[in-house]
C-alpha cells in the first residue's frame, strides 16, 4: 500500500479511528527508534561486551592481591 492510499484511507476513518491509528502510529515510531542506536553508541557497547584484554585482567589481579595482602596484614 502506497503513501497515498494510507492517507486516503485515514480520511475516511471517523475521529475516534484517527485518534487511535494516530496513536498506534506513534508507538510504532518510538518502537523502530529505540531499537536503532546511534553508531558512536553502538560501538561503545561493543567494546564493552568485548571483556578486558586478558593481560589487563591479570595485572588487576595482582594488584588486586597486593591490596587484599596489605590490608590483611595492616589489621
Amino acid at each position: 500500500m502506497s503513501l497515498d492510499e494510507l492517507i486516503q484511507a485515514a480520511n475516511q476513518l471517523d475521529e475516534a479511528d484517527l485518534d487511535r491509528l494516530l496513536q498506534q502510529v506513534v508507538i510504532l515510531r518510538a518502537h523502530r527508534k529505540a531499537n536503532v542506536l546511534p553508531l558512536e553508541e553502538a560501538q561503545l557497547l561493543y567494546k564493552i561486551n568485548q571483556g578486558i584484554d586478558p593481560e589487563l585482567r591479570a595485572q588487576y589481579q595482582t594488584l588486586r592481591g597486593k591490596q587484599r595482602s596489605r590490608n590483611s596484614h595492616g589489621r
